[in-house]
């Protein structure tokens, strides 16, 4: 059997033999967390011993771990069923979506996979980690950022392909591929799926496969925020901490010290949160009676950190949500709002909830457009 995926699945057998020693990371902290004894695992995140010994975090830390274990049990079942199911001896690997073919959904699969890999392939293709958290760190602030009055003009220089940087593919575990009725599109920490519908309906602007773009940009954007905050010095709410009395000092033309590329970035995210709290976001509305806007020379409202910080976990979807639709545009669509939205807007009419938010969705296609 391990023969015939070598031969015929390459992509799943590359995954699934890199799983194995994810699998027996995840199991080495639950044993380590469970008896407390012995030296810390050096990979598991968290190394202050007093924090693991805290019943709470212990209990967190081993909840995420047995869930992304269900996760990846989960993942393998639906592959090894859709991938192999109709395969030799038949009778033994029967499918179980025999309304698409009495052999089986293999090659729908495959085609899946092809499509998953060729944009995985494209996201490793720049270090974005390294770039953003090295290379930002030593470039030159963006000109003109004064909340949210930005001038533009020599942001160019400022572009991603400006910063040379290589990426050692080795060690990189790509996403399981495979279609679904309950996820429908959905992406995870170690899956993408998508509609069981597009096997048959692909053709569809419902059910089309672009929505993957959507799906697996998600992650990606994960890594780009993550590297945006990320310190090995410091506790996560320390680094914001830190980042944000800088960010305070510039608002308030105080000394903030040396201000780069990354500190501008930041002070995006930060105007971001801050005006959320009195104009709304994607999820939470604000009554524009309530809103009163500031004169000439008015100052930015800013927040003690602890609501601040608050205000940031509570908006770290959105923020994702914002940049994984700026990100399809122009990554997927190049910029072609008049191809993007009438496609989106297809995809969401196959989805019973979104009647239920429809102002969210309106927000989203205008931010999308706005980036232009």
């Amino acid at each position: 059997m391990e023969n015939k995926i070598v031969e015929h699945d390459r992509y799943n057998y590359t995954i699934l033999t890199s799983l194995v020693s994810i699998v027996n990371t995840l199991i080495s902290e639950l044993i380590f967390l469970n008896t407390l004894t012995g030296e810390i695992p050096k990979f598991l995140h968290n190394q202050d011993i007093e924090r693991l010994k805290d019943p709470l975090e212990n209990q967190i830390i081993q909840q995420q771990n047995i869930d992304r274990l269900i996760q990846i049990n989960s993942a393998i079942s639906y592959v090894s069923t859709q991938a192999y199911s109709g395969s030799i001896p038949i009778l033994e690997r029967r499918s179980l979506i025999r309304r698409s073919s009495l052999l089986g959904i293999g090659s729908s699969v495959k085609a899946l996979n092809r499509i998953v890999d060729y944009i995985e392939n494209a996201f490793l293709s720049v270090n974005f980690l390294e770039i953003v958290t090295s290379h930002m760190s030593n470039a030159g602030k963006l000109e003109g950022v004064k909340l949210a009055m930005h001038d533009r003009k020599t942001w160019s220089n400022h572009n991603i392909d400006n910063f040379k940087c290589q990426i050692e593919k080795e060690g990189t575990i790509k996403k399981l591929a495979y279609f679904s009725a309950r996820h429908a599109y959905r992406e995870s920490e170690y899956s993408i799926t998508a509609s069981v519908n597009s096997i048959s309906f692909g053709t569809a602007l419902e059910w089309t496969l672009m929505t993957l773009t959507h799906e697996m940009l998600h992650s990606h954007v994960r890594v780009i925020i993550n590297s945006i905050f990320f310190s090995e010095e410091k506790t996560e709410e320390e680094n914001y901490k830190s980042y944000y009395n800088k960010y305070r000092k510039k608002v308030e033309m105080k000394n903030e010290g040396t201000y780069t590329l990354i500190d501008s970035i930041r002070e995006i995210f930060f105007t971001y949160c801050i005006r959320s709290i009195t104009l709304g976001s994607l999820t939470e509305k604000k009554e524009y009676k309530d809103f009163q806007e500031p004169g000439p020379g008015a100052k930015l409202f800013l927040p003690k950190f602890e609501d601040f910080y608050s205000t940031f976990q509570r908006e770290n979807r959105n923020l994702n949500e914002i940049f994984v639709h700026v990100l399809d545009l122009h990554y997927f669509y190049g910029g072609r709002t008049s191809k993007y939205i009438p496609l989106i807007w297809s995809s969401w009419s196959a989805v019973p909830h979104i009647n239920a938010d429809i102002r969210q969705y309106i927000l989203r296609s205008l931010l999308a457009i706005a980036s232009k």
